[in-house]
């Protein structure tokens, strides 16, 4: 799935306000994602980042096994 160009500005947002955690595009990528096609289920390896990436009604995503 391609990220369009017109999103790279709320990514890079998201870097900005988590990069305490040192976290690359992919992160904030997947999380535009989630946000934009209205889902809260993640499936991820990486629980440290995504235990604290909040969507934008303030929720935490669902983090599958």
């Amino acid at each position: 799935m391609d990220i369009p160009v017109t999103a790279y500005e709320e990514i890079a947002q998201a870097i900005e306000k988590y990069a305490y955690h040192d976290i690359d595009f992919t992160d904030p990528a997947v999380v535009w994602l989630t946000v934009t096609y209205q889902r809260q289920q993640v499936l991820t390896v990486d629980k440290a980042d995504y235990s604290v990436f909040r969507l934008k009604n303030n929720q935490w995503f669902q983090l599958l096994e």
